[in-house]
């Protein structure tokens, strides 16, 4: 007996629970229809964080469920419970909101920077001198993975904190990278110039074309010019290294109202203005025509032409060189001489260079320098080639002729000033 009321006893104290349990009120049942987050695709450099929000639909059960978040790869970005993402490395995640059996997925690109620049477009350098380019990027701190390099170390090195080195004459380019960006900086490394050097409007010059200066001239010879000229010496002492020659050449008389003049431009210097030398000159080897005097010669023949009683009889190239020296394309840099026009032994300089006796015995098929010169022009689309002809210098011979040299066979001679066969070119020294 005792032992089956512990039996009854014990069925009813599990049937109990039961009852009442089922009779509670069902749970009820929160169905997601979607999950939607503010943006499919984010970009983030290194560091940066964004704020991602993910809205539940239908409305009336968007406060009745969590949000959850989660990242592909926690390496490259990482998510907070709340939707903030963090950008850790570059690479690629996915960040995911889920709720219920609905998600959302949001692509994370992620970069070491959002832009990388070299300020400097290009330098000029002296070869064994060195400068640090500066690098901007964004973000201003922080950006790894950067890396340097040179396209040519024969002309310049670079450190992977870009201080470039210049170690011989030429172009390098500069490259930094980072995480698929880049730029790029032109190097331009110069040395000693030498016969056939391209001159651009900063006062550099260089062998090879440098694309992103301004040629205004060629390099035709090296050494001191103010050595004969003590007016050049005068007005720019500095002038020492060389002589540069334009890239155009024009035609033009000498004077055309010489027969009304009747008299030499060095008379008239050598009465007016006794600063100058007279640019008129004999043919022996001891006078002027053998000297690199244009500059002395160019300004001589300007005092002439600025006196009013001269005013009909002005020396036409002298002209003309002043419409030159308007032309901004070819202004000549600050500390040389500005253009001139050249005396009979710079136009020889063009042709063979420097050579031993007299100029006036010069006669010859072989040109040398013309040659190398021409090179260099063909390679300038606003340059002009030597023409196989006369070419005026600023050396004067008597009152009739002044002095022609011919660029097809080296010979100095004097042609009738009027003559209007004769071409022109302008030089400086630097």
């Amino acid at each position: 007996m005792k032992i089956g009321r512990f039996l009854l006893y014990v069925s009813v104290s599990v049937l109990m629970p039961l009852m009442f349990q089922g009779c509670a009120e069902p749970e009820e049942m929160i169905v997601v229809g979607d999950v939607v987050v503010d943006t499919d695709m984010a970009q983030l450099c290194k560091g940066e964080t964004l704020q991602l929000t993910a809205t539940v639909y239908p409305e009336d059960v968007a406060g009745k469920v969590d949000v959850e978040w989660f990242s592909s790869d926690e390496s490259v970005a990482t998510v907070s419970p709340d939707g903030l993402v963090t950008a850790i490395a570059s690479g690629r995640a996915f960040v995911t909101a889920g709720a219920g059996n609905e998600f959302a997925t949001v692509i994370v690109d992620v970069r070491v920077a959002d832009s990388l620049a070299i300020t400097e477009e290009y330098v000029t350098l002296e070869v064994g001198e060195d400068i640090s380019l500066t690098l901007e990027t964004v973000p201003a701190t922080g950006v790894e993975g950067i890396v340097w390099s040179s396209s040519d170390e024969s002309v310049a090195t670079v450190t992977q904190d870009g201080a470039v080195s210049s170690v011989g004459k030429g172009i390098a380019v500069v490259r930094v990278s980072a995480d698929g960006l880049s730029d790029s900086c032109e190097v331009y490394v110069v040395g000693e110039p030498e016969v056939g050097d391209f001159y651009y409007s900063d006062g550099t010059y260089s062998g090879e074309l440098f694309s992103k200066k301004d040629a205004i001239g060629v390099v035709f010879w090296v050494g001191d010019p103010t050595a004969d000229d003590p007016t050049l010496r005068r007005d720019f002492p500095g002038c020492t290294h060389g002589l540069v020659v334009s890239l155009i050449e024009e035609a033009s008389t000498w004077q055309s109202n010489y027969r009304s003049f009747n008299s030499t431009v060095g008379e008239w210097v050598s009465e007016n203005a006794p600063e100058y030398m007279s640019p008129t000159t004999g043919v022996e080897l001891e006078d002027n025509l053998n000297k690199i005097v244009g500059y002395n010669n160019t300004q001589a023949i300007k005092a002439f032409n600025s006196d009013y009683d001269n005013i009909g009889y002005k020396v036409d190239m002298v002209k003309r060189l002043q419409f030159f020296l308007g032309n901004k394309e070819f202004a000549a840099p600050e500390g040389t001489s500005g253009w001139y026009v050249p005396s009979a032994k710079e136009l020889t300089l063009m042709i063979v260079g420097d050579m031993d006796g007299n100029i006036n015995d010069l006669y010859t098929n072989d040109m040398p320098v013309r040659d190398i010169l021409n090179e260099s022009f063909s390679q300038l689309i606003l340059a002009d080639q030597f023409s196989p002809e006369l070419y005026w210098c600023s050396s004067e011979y008597d009152a009739q002729n002044a002095f022609c040299v011919g660029f097809y066979n080296g010979l100095v001679a004097y042609n009738t000033k009027g003559a209007m066969n004769c071409m022109l070119r302008y030089v400086l020294a630097f």
